[in-house]
């Protein structure tokens, strides 16, 4: 038969650990001479580098600025003519 005990060693403020996660400790002997542990750690979680930028965007020419109107002015003519 199991107990639920008071989980004491981590750092305060951190809370009880959970199934599966990952921690570094130190053992000691206790006061009635079990194996305990002591100066537990949550690893610490270093960051990923940022995900490389791909290549940028081509700058903006006379003829691309120009496109998105024509195409609009166009849309108009099209929509009049069979509207």
């Amino acid at each position: 038969m199991s107990t639920s005990r008071p989980f004491r060693p981590a750092p305060g403020g951190t809370g009880r650990p959970q199934v599966g996660q990952v921690l570094s400790f130190e053992v000691a002997l206790g006061p009635n001479g079990k194996k305990r542990a002591q100066a537990v750690q949550y690893p610490v979680r270093t960051r990923s580098a940022p995900a490389p930028r791909g290549e940028a965007p081509a700058p903006w020419t006379l003829a691309r600025a120009l496109i998105i109107p024509v195409f609009l002015v166009l849309v108009y003519f099209v929509a009049k003519r069979w509207g």
